[in-house]
């Protein structure tokens, strides 16, 4: 199974695989809360969870601003 990446959202390295109480797997990241499970059509496998983890959008510069009114 291949080594989750970073979390797209704050850039740590603790996001983890885990189950729930019904059976599903999802990845989390503690730091932040962002999460990936399946919906109510789709029950994800450990391998997906990682895949799906792993290709979300990677963390995007935000670029801050004044406004002059």
């Amino acid at each position: 199974m291949a080594e989750l990446k970073p979390c797209p959202f704050c850039g740590k390295r603790e996001a983890y695989l885990a189950r729930n109480c019904y059976g599903e797997n999802y990845v989390r990241c503690p730091n932040c809360g962002a999460i990936v499970f399946g919906n109510d059509n789709e029950s994800l496998t450990k391998k997906r969870a990682v895949e799906l983890w792993n290709t979300r959008e990677p963390k995007k510069e935000v670029v801050r601003s004044e406004w002059n009114d």
